[in-house]
């Protein structure tokens, strides 16, 4: 979250009401291992540092988690080392995502994405489509006569 009315002061939480206690988890879990590790956050007036954005999807009726850290550039070892403490720390985590993202906007959408861990859940069900803004509509609010899956600003049926 970022302090009001500033893109480049982040507010620094323990918990946020408004999210589930895994989405907290992982919050917290993902600060620590940065601290740990020595990663910078991604500066835009520099366009230096390592993280940008963290997105966590959580499906309540399948009870999948999706995580996403979206990075300034690629470090395969940080994330696969990432991905499996994540796992240890919240085990209701069944995908970790690498975006990688070099561009200056302030945009959690990036021009790679490397699936480091799939288990049983979303990457397993949506196959290579994996980008951040994953939304499932289980009704027909999509005029796609059926389940439909979101991405950006296209529609895929599924």
């Amino acid at each position: 979250m970022h302090v009001p009315q500033r893109y480049d002061k982040v507010l620094d939480i323990d918990e946020c009401h408004l999210q589930s206690h895994f989405s907290n988890q992982i919050l917290n879990f993902t600060r620590d291992f940065a601290r740990r590790n020595h990663l910078n956050v991604y500066d835009s007036d520099r366009n230096t540092g390592y993280l940008r954005f963290l997105v966590i999807r959580e499906s309540k009726k399948k009870k999948e988690l999706m995580v996403n850290l979206v990075t300034f550039e690629d470090h395969p070892d940080v994330m696969k080392q990432y991905a499996a403490e994540l796992k240890a720390n919240v085990g209701e985590v069944t995908t970790v995502v690498n975006t990688m993202n070099s561009k200056k906007a302030q945009i959690a959408f990036g021009e790679t994405e490397e699936c480091i861990l799939a288990t049983d859940g979303f990457m397993n069900t949506w196959g290579a489509i994996t980008s951040q803004f994953l939304q499932v509509h289980s009704s027909d609010e999509c005029g796609t006569g059926g389940k439909a899956l979101w991405c950006g600003e296209r529609t895929w049926r599924i």
